[in-house]
């Protein structure tokens, strides 16, 4: 897994920025190449079409809902512990149904080890005055934190790490005792290794008061991160961590946790650019573009705490064009990959459709910056038309720098870069170069 392509200096190992130039031919020195136009006979690199897993990074509460009076829950440690090993450290306490383990065993090569940064531990775990609200008022409430100890560039390797616990989201249980997702919980927590027990039971639990909940269920509802459906099962399931469940909200996050399932493991990825002691924060909510008014709503009766985040703390007329942005930019969700469009703006006399494009690709990523909203939707499409139109109109140095930006992203969403350094490489061999100076 490829990280760190940025120009800028990168905590990556394999930074392009630092490989030696490669040395100029004979024709190149003397000025005699066409630089405007690809190499005779080269196969040109396509600008890529990124398509981001849509699901919600960090979950509401666990469902408890009946699948059926012939369900079979099991609770089984993944991956499998070495031969000989008495526990089952370093493994994952699962709640699966009957028949979902030999699929998930059956994915080849699983499991593959977890991606590691370049540099150990990017990341300080310490105390930090919260600015969550304490369900009591009066009760100052400090969290513990995730911090940067050195600068990140956006896609770069936070930290990664098999969870903890991963659980159905819809737990089959009935009213009888024992039954319930409580009690089933309790006793998947009572299963787990002596310090992967310690870590779960010392997690947030903003239930900790309310005595309709067991403490496992507070826990799992407090902390837990969807990552979709496994194989076996097309049911969501979520997972809860370690470390990277002490990742704080905010509306304008700069991390963002992903699943992968060939390791088993949640990577957490910088988003944007993260300064050293910047904290290092990720979303809560199923989608960023919603008004702050509902986001605080949400967050209130999912999390008992009231967001004052750099977005939610706006106030007067930066709240409404923030509100503004993020409903422009919900808008933009159906942006998609539409190539007869862009045809028909290249039909346009001279370069004023390529232009056009440019214009509104940049007014959308404009917001998306001011907003700190990078979700997993729009950023592709707008990236995507940007280098294109920008490939169109022979702009080698802004059609390079937007395929950076977009292989940033495609690694903090996928864990791959997408294609994009090969653009960013050399943007002159996309088809689209010049496109209307070759016809």
């Amino acid at each position: 897994m490829r990280r760190g392509f940025l120009l800028n200096r990168s905590l990556s190992a394999d930074n392009k920025s630092q490989r030696a130039p490669k040395p100029k031919s004979g024709d190149e020195a003397h000025g005699l190449v066409d630089k405007s136009r690809p190499p005779a006979g080269a196969a040109p690199i396509p600008i890529p079409t990124l398509r981001t897993q849509s699901i919600s990074h960090h979950e509401p509460q666990l469902s408890a809902l009946t699948l059926g009076t012939q369900v079979t829950l099991y609770v089984v440690h993944l991956p499998p512990p070495p031969s000989g090993l008495g526990s089952a450290e370093h493994t994952t306490t699962c709640v699966l149904l009957s028949g979902q383990t030999p699929h998930i065993l059956a994915i080849p090569g699983f499991p593959c080890a977890p991606a590691q940064p370049a540099i150990p531990r990017l990341y300080d775990l310490r105390p930090v005055p919260s600015a969550l609200s304490a369900s009591s008022p009066g009760s100052p409430v400090v969290e513990l934190g995730l911090f940067a100890p050195a600068v990140l560039e956006p896609g770069d390797l936070v930290l990664s790490e098999r969870p903890l616990l991963l659980t159905l989201r819809a737990l089959p249980a009935g009213d009888a005792p024992g039954m319930r997702a409580d009690d089933l919980l309790e006793r998947v927590a009572a299963s787990m290794p002596a310090r992967e027990q310690r870590a779960f039971l010392g997690l947030r639990n903003y239930r900790a008061r309310d005595t309709r909940y067991s403490r496992a269920r507070g826990i799992v509802d407090t902390n837990a991160l969807g990552v979709g459906a496994l194989p076996g099962y097309p049911g969501d399931c979520a997972v809860v961590c370690e470390l990277t469940c002490r990742a704080n909200h905010s509306c304008s996050p700069n991390a963002v946790a992903r699943w992968d399932l060939p390791s088993f493991s949640i990577e957490l990825r910088a988003r944007r650019r993260i300064l050293a002691g910047e904290e290092i924060t990720i979303s809560y909510l199923p989608e960023l573009t919603l008004p702050r008014a509902t986001r605080i709503t949400l967050l209130r009766e999912s999390y008992a705490f009231t967001c004052a985040c750099p977005a939610c703390s706006l106030t007067g007329d930066a709240h409404a064009r923030s509100d503004a942005r993020r409903a422009a930019l919900a808008r933009h969700r159906s942006l998609v990959y539409d190539d007869a469009q862009f045809a028909e703006w290249l039909a346009e006399p001279g370069e004023e459709g390529a232009h056009k494009v440019v214009a509104a690709c940049e007014a959308v990523m404009a917001m998306i910056d001011e907003e700190g909203c990078i979700e997993d939707v729009v950023w592709p499409v707008c990236l995507h038309w940007l280098c294109k139109a920008n490939s169109v109109l022979g702009r080698e140095e802004e059609a390079r720098a937007r395929a950076r930006r977009a292989a940033g992203l495609a690694r903090a969403f996928t864990g791959e870069d997408g294609g994009w350094v090969k653009v960013a490489d050399d943007p002159r061999m996309t088809e689209w170069w010049c496109c209307r100076t070759k016809q």
